[in-house]
């Protein structure tokens, strides 16, 4: 009777010759002399256990080779398997302890695996000048994982959901779509509409998630419909859930975009979905990151998903984070670029000058206004955003003049000031400027190395103002931050402050901004420091302007700045008899708030008074009502929408919007300051009026000659109403970033007309 085989523990410790990037995924098979398989392991962290009753054996063979993907390996392997995968076979001996295996020759183990280039870009959009530009997000922390394949998911969930989400397949293949009118409704929650300045300039913001965003219910159930036959159909139609889920798997490309939209069905799906990082990498000053991940030359590509961290407030934290579910880059593509776009408000970007002709002067804009969007008078070109109409707009509280320098600009310092024009409205040489005097800095991170471990710290550059003798002025920029030997990285922030050439207080240009306003003149001086005293100086590439047309989207190209924006002085300030040039321009202040009121409305013989209640005798045709209410901006800079409702119906009665100071719409007049008009109060009551729509006036009976009938037989007229009025006076005003919606003013009333 032949020997019973022992138990035997076989431990083994297995390294490489050379050393992989990162730890491959090993597997140890053991086999029979005839080729049978007796057990198997994976490599941990080069150590291998077997463990198993063949102790009396003399035959066993060890093999080393890659693991394979998971769900991939129900087959038993056979020697043939080993061969075929280029195992490894080392020479060992039995024995007590660790037995210590020659290294896997490093001819050998790198046509075990795959590279997989793994690069991208981190982002932050960034409304820049009016139009969004995708600045860098510096040094952030990107974490790039790996995610089980999509086919894993279908063979873990249970039975019974394999057969609704069958289900819903087919009622989404049955499904009739209706085609959607033009223009397309609203597009969806993840395109945020960005308005530059309160009145233009719409720029739409995608957050680009990585893979680009799911495509709609209705493209998705398009594709699964021409990507599935009717052969498949047939398959899921199947009373086997082992036949659904394999036709499920079959054409998992095709279904799978219909699975972002369809919610109920992700906690079934996503709770069984594991993840695990495979590398995390730090982006460069520019955002960049580029690395490799390995995988097994017979696995599939990896399925990889990305997330951000970065430094906020003294902590790495999450700054980009989608959901799993449907921000997976499924088979990677070695190779691809990646935009990660982070929207997190707690981080900034880094911002991307313009490139600035050899020692010229760049003036591009104010705020997000760009310098061809401002007319001669100083007004702002007007644009259909302000209760849909084109208003010209003035500046007001504080404005940012924005200013690109040459790195090699023959210049030290700089200042903007501003000049009053005469009585007549005129400028001369003879009236004083004011110096723009507010303080400038320049701020910027740096990562910096404090007893081995790294330091995040912010810091800022002073600007000025400097005194030199009896002159403000305020220092060039410098091309970049600060250096020094600790230092790691560094970057100018993404912010207003960094954006300013000055910040010009425009209430304080006047004595009483709540009544004064009008025009200034604007004017730029460039110097240089010679001898602690300053001296005007011309740039020698001269000053350069954007194109006239140029509102902030795509590549801009500069162009020397016209006659109109230049100006030749000579004083004691230059340096020679020679004029130097300084660049001036116009521009319209006002801050003065808007007024609404709405004016008491009357009927014949009536006033609504304290109460509102306006009673009239007689047939509503013949009594009048008079509807009036005041709007008004003392420069014009405004507009206004006046809204008359009867009761909690939505169509909008005699409504009427304009400019402030022009005629009004709708028929309103504008007489003695106010916006009048007098309607029938029978075309009151008409609580089926929208204009351009009336009803069909058809007489019924001798005794209500006024009485309407609408398209579908109804009566609509009404003896008595209530009505409600508003009253909204924008104010067609800007610093140039945003709308200064606090000079808006408001106003409601109501009334209600009673026949007696």
């Amino acid at each position: 009777m032949p020997a019973k085989n022992k138990h035997l523990t076989l431990q083994f410790a297995l390294s490489m010759d050379g050393k992989p990037e990162e730890e491959l995924p090993l597997m140890a098979y053991l086999f029979s002399g005839t080729g049978r398989l007796l057990s198997s392991v994976k490599v941990a962290q080069g150590n291998i256990t077997l463990k198993g009753d063949w102790g009396n054996r003399k035959d066993l063979r060890l093999f080393i080779a890659p693991a394979p993907p998971e769900g991939e390996g129900e087959s038993l392997p056979s020697l043939e398997t080993m061969r075929q995968m280029q195992a490894y076979e080392p020479v060992w001996k039995a024995g007590t302890g660790t037995i210590q295996l020659m290294p896997i020759p490093d001819h050998l183990w790198p046509g075990w695996i795959r590279r997989c280039r793994v690069r991208g870009r981190v982002v932050v959009p960034t409304l820049v000048g009016g139009a969004v530009q995708e600045l860098p997000l510096p040094c952030a922390r990107v974490h790039i994982c790996e995610v089980d394949p999509r086919f894993l998911l279908l063979k873990r969930i249970p039975n019974t959901h394999i057969f609704k989400l069958r289900d819903d397949l087919l009622k989404l293949l049955d499904r009739t779509w209706i085609p959607l009118p033009d223009p397309d409704p609203d597009p969806g929650p993840w395109r945020l509409q960005v308005d530059t300045l309160g009145w233009g300039h719409p720029a739409y913001l995608d957050p680009q998630p990585e893979p680009p965003a799911p495509m709609s219910l209705e493209v998705a159930a398009k594709v699964l419909e021409s990507a599935i036959p009717h052969t498949a159909r047939m398959k899921l139609l199947s009373t086997s859930s082992l036949a659904v889920r394999n036709a499920l798997i079959e054409h998992l490309e095709a279904f799978w975009p219909v699975l972002c939209h369809w919610h109920w069905h992700w906690p079934w799906l996503w709770l069984r979905h594991r993840s695990w990082e495979r590398r995390v990498v730090n982006a460069d000053a520019q955002g960049h990151f580029d690395t490799s991940i390995f995988y097994s030359v017979f696995g599939d590509h990896p399925d990889l998903y990305f997330w951000v961290e970065y430094f906020v407030d003294g902590a790495w934290v999450p700054v980009y984070k989608p959901s799993l579910r449907c921000h997976t880059w499924w088979n990677f593509p070695s190779g691809t670029e990646v935009t990660l776009s982070v929207t997190d408000p707690r981080v900034n970007g880094n911002p991307q000058g313009p490139d600035v002709p050899d020692g010229s002067v760049l003036v591009e804009r104010f705020g997000n206004v760009w310098l061809g969007e401002i007319n001669g008078d100083g007004t702002i070109r007007g644009e259909s955003s302000l209760c849909g109409l084109a208003v010209p707009y003035a500046f007001g509280g504080v404005i940012c003049p924005h200013v690109e320098f040459s790195p090699d600009l023959d210049a030290t310092h700089f200042r903007w000031s501003y000049q009053h024009p005469k009585a007549d409205g005129t400028f001369g040489a003879d009236e004083p400027w004011q110096v723009i005097s507010a303080p400038l800095t320049r701020i910027y991170m740096e990562v910096v190395e404090v007893g081995g471990h790294e330091v995040w710290r912010r810091g800022s550059v002073p600007l000025g103002p400097e005194s030199h003798g009896n002159q403000l002025a305020f220092q060039v920029p410098p091309l970049n931050p600060p250096e020094h030997p600790d230092q790691k990285a560094a970057w100018w922030d993404q912010c207003r402050n960094n954006e300013a050439s000055a910040f010009f207080n425009t209430p304080l240009a006047f004595a009483n901004p709540h009544l004064d306003a009008g025009c200034i003149r604007l004017r730029l001086e460039l110097f240089k420091l010679q001898g602690g005293t300053l001296k005007r100086v011309s740039p020698v590439g001269g000053f350069q302007i954007p194109p006239p047309t140029y509102a902030g989207s795509g590549d801009m190209e500069s162009c020397p700045a016209t006659t109109a924006y230049l100006e030749d002085l000579h004083d004691s300030l230059c340096p020679t008899a020679a004029p130097v040039q300084v660049f001036a321009l116009k521009l319209r202040l006002d801050n003065r708030p808007t007024k609404a009121n709405i004016i008491p409305t009357t009927v014949t013989g009536c006033t609504a008074g304290c109460s509102g209640i306006l009673t009239y005798t007689g047939d509503p045709v013949a009594v009048t009502a008079s509807l009036a209410f005041q709007a008004e901006q003392k420069g014009g800079f405004a507009a206004y929408a006046f809204n008359v409702k009867l009761g909690h119906l939505s169509p909008v009665q005699e409504s009427s919007k304009g400019v402030v100071g022009q005629p009004g719409g709708n028929g309103y007049a504008l007489i003695s300051g106010a916006y009048r008009k007098t309607v029938s109060a029978d075309t009151l009551l008409d609580h089926q009026h929208t204009p351009g729509s009336p009803c069909v006036c058809t007489p019924s009976v001798a005794s209500n000659l006024h009485c309407h009938l609408d398209a579908n037989g109804v009566d609509c007229s009404l003896d008595s109403g209530a009505f409600s009025e508003s009253l909204s006076v924008y104010a067609a005003i800007t610093n140039g970033y945003e709308r200064l919606s606090h000079l808006d003013s408001y106003d409601h009333a109501g009334f209600a007309l009673v026949k007696g």
